[in-house]
């Protein structure tokens, strides 16, 4: 028998707590919010495209057009969360964080498997747009996701120091 598997801890850390009935079900409900947040971003690749690569020219540059997009979807998806946490409000950080980590992989997954199958990117353009030293910020987008959770639920009462909203 190991120290981890009788004291019920990971090395030196303790096991997460199992969440909830009350907690699974809001989680499970703001992992299929993730799909509207997907939504967002298909759309606004959409939009992207059609700015950058018109058929009568481009009406902007394709590296502005990918810094205009992130800006976009960025704010765009920090206002969907703060909508999603005003319907379903997140008690506490811990589950915030789940989400978010849940947001943030969905979305790295569903941003490469979307860009390798249906656009038939290579690995190199897909990577390319989280290139910063290239003026590519992407990065924001999946760093949105696994924050967004947390930052509109800091009102909640069970969050250390915080006043309910």
């Amino acid at each position: 028998m190991t120290a981890s598997s009788s004291t019920g801890t990971r090395g030196d850390r303790p096991e997460p707590e199992p969440l909830s009935q009350g907690d699974q079900q809001l989680a499970r409900r703001w992992a299929l919010g993730w799909l509207g947040a997907a939504g967002i971003g298909v759309t606004n690749g959409v939009l992207r495209e059609a700015l950058t690569r018109s058929g009568g020219g481009s009406r902007i540059s394709d590296r502005t057009g990918h810094q205009l997009s992130t800006l976009s979807v960025v704010g765009l998806l920090a206002a969907y969360a703060e909508l999603l946490n005003r319907v379903w409000p997140l008690p506490d950080a811990r589950l915030a964080a789940r989400i978010g980590g849940v947001w943030a992989a969905l979305t790295v997954a569903f941003e490469f498997g979307f860009g390798r199958t249906v656009g038939g990117q290579s690995w190199r353009e897909l990577l390319a747009d989280y290139d910063v030293r290239r003026g590519r910020f992407w990065i924001a987008v999946p760093v949105t996701m696994a924050l967004a959770p947390g930052v509109t639920a800091r009102g909640t009462t069970r969050w250390p120091g915080k006043q309910p909203r």
